[in-house]
């Protein structure tokens, strides 16, 4: 009863139930026949087999399977999602539990990356002024080392040696 509002993915007092019913059931079919069959002991041990069979199924299946249906579900979801948006290189990621851990991490990461970018903009001004101080130009080493700089992205290079 306390645990009727814990969300689906660790609610399992419905299947409890169904469990408790089923043992119930078993045990109103098995008694009987337990009865009738304890002069005859193959049947008596096929009986008694067969109880204990359902109520163990019972138990595992209506425990287990909902869960692992659960898992295959949470999968699909998160996998699909990878294809989804991207948010400077890094994967936007659905969170089936609904909590904001991974857009917490996210957001850590792009401004890290923002102060990152910043400090190597600093960094390439200052390589600029000394390779300037020295009567070379940026342009002109970028040129003899294959080395260019992306579109309206002066901190950003890309190799293009193979």
């Amino acid at each position: 009863y306390q645990a009727r509002t814990i969300t689906v993915q660790f609610s399992e007092s419905q299947y409890i139930a169904i469990i408790n019913a089923s043992i119930l059931q078993a045990g109103i079919i098995g008694g009987p026949l337990l009865v009738i069959a304890r002069n005859n002991p193959a049947a008596f041990v096929l009986v008694t087999v067969g109880e204990i069979f359902v109520i163990c199924m019972s138990m595992l299946l209506l425990i287990f399977i909902p869960k692992m249906k659960y898992l295959q579900e949470w999968k699909k979801k998160r996998f699909s999602s990878r294809s989804g948006s991207n948010v400077s290189g890094i994967k936007v990621l659905n969170n089936p539990r609904g909590d904001d851990y991974e857009l917490r991490q996210l957001k850590f990461q792009i401004e890290a990356s923002k102060v990152e970018k910043s400090e190597t903009s600093r960094k390439m001004e200052l390589l600029r002024q000394a390779l300037a101080s020295r009567g070379i130009e940026m342009d002109d080493l970028l040129e003899t080392t294959e080395v260019t700089l992306l579109p309206n992205e002066n901190e950003s290079f890309q190799d293009n040696r193979v």
